[in-house]
């Protein structure tokens, strides 16, 4: 072949006639499968330092970061929809699947998932200009069309049964990591939020919204029995002898005058703490069965109660391992 012949208009023409879909197709799947596995050169460790140095680099963020996104294009991501879309989705092939779920599992990436991922101040919701893009008005449930897809694609389905025994908050492991999770400092966080001014229900524009969408419904029939929290009527039990005003004195000094699931301070109310029985009998006045807690956490704690047994029981066996003393303490004397 002649050197530049091949940039003749004749020539362009001829290639471009010869190069039909399908032989596009057949040629992308063949580049596809050569850099699958073991032949993606982002395999090899040298590429991928130089891949990582090279997307750090703020002219190559900003070139494809943002609105420069291509995944910001329309037509770009109608093309990866299509390309995920049923049998093409990686994922639906088992041996991927089963990588990923293994990979998942492993201590190393657990660790690093947890280390990269935002918490506290750093999560992106935590920026006035991301919470904007997705609350209000911008929250793509709003859009009709959003709304629609998302009914389509749960329609038909079985909603898995978290109620009961099958709820996670059973499981030991949940369990003790909620109750890590619910720190003294974040207890008294929301208690700050929680209440007077600073409650969300103060805001207008809130209160307005849970009005509005509770007008023109018919409340349901909760009396007695209908009430799925009534339990017939051992509200009505009388206390043992022993649950006296100088026991609850104490235990709520005991506990420092502060509610043992929000935090908030009895000096905050016009009304000393009420004393909760852990496992909910009245005739079961042990001081180890005790705890002080706000009138609204007394209040939540009346449902989901074997959580909340387990979750109380547990906070006490943690406060006698971490003071031992702490048992002789939580048995305070009446007088």
């Amino acid at each position: 072949m002649k050197k530049g012949s091949h940039h003749t208009s004749e020539a362009i023409v001829k290639m471009r006639t010869s190069w039909t879909p399908e032989k596009r197709t057949k040629q992308a799947i063949s580049a596809a499968n050569a850099m699958r596995g073991p032949n993606n050169p982002m395999r090899r460790p040298e590429v991928q330092k130089r891949h990582l140095v090279a997307v750090q680099r703020p002219e190559v963020r900003a070139k494809y970061s943002g609105d420069n996104s291509p995944t910001k294009r329309p037509e770009v991501r109608a093309k990866i929809a299509v390309a995920m879309r049923g049998e093409g989705n990686p994922m639906k092939r088992p041996e991927v699947r089963a990588k990923h779920l293994a990979a998942m599992q492993s201590p190393e990436v657990k660790t690093k998932h947890l280390a990269a991922t935002p918490r506290g101040d750093n999560h992106p919701m935590k920026r006035p200009e991301q919470r904007a893009r997705v609350s209000g008005d911008n929250n793509p449930m709003k859009r009709s069309e959003v709304v629609a897809k998302v009914a389509a694609a749960q329609r038909g389905q079985k909603r898995p049964n978290t109620t009961g025994d099958k709820s996670p908050t059973k499981r030991p492991e949940v369990r003790s990591k909620l109750s890590a999770a619910w720190t003294p400092e974040r207890r008294a966080k929301w208690a700050i939020i929680m209440r007077g001014d600073t409650h969300p229900m103060k805001r207008p524009e809130v209160a307005a919204k849970v009005a509005a969408a509770k007008l023109g419904k018919k409340r349901p029939n909760m009396r007695a029995g209908k009430n799925p929290a009534w339990l017939g009527g051992i509200s009505r039990e009388p206390y043992a002898w022993e649950f006296s005003d100088e026991l609850k004195e104490a235990i709520r000094k005991r506990d420092g005058h502060q509610c043992q699931l929000c935090g908030a301070s009895q000096v905050e109310f016009k009304a000393r703490l009420p004393v909760h029985h852990i496992d909910y009998d009245k005739k079961n006045s042990d001081p180890v069965n005790l705890t002080a807690l706000c009138i609204a956490c007394n209040s939540r704690v009346n449902t989901n109660r074997e959580h909340w047994t387990a979750f109380f029981q547990e906070m006490m066996i943690r406060r006698a391992n971490e003071n031992p003393v702490y048992w002789e303490a939580m048995r305070p004397t009446a007088s």
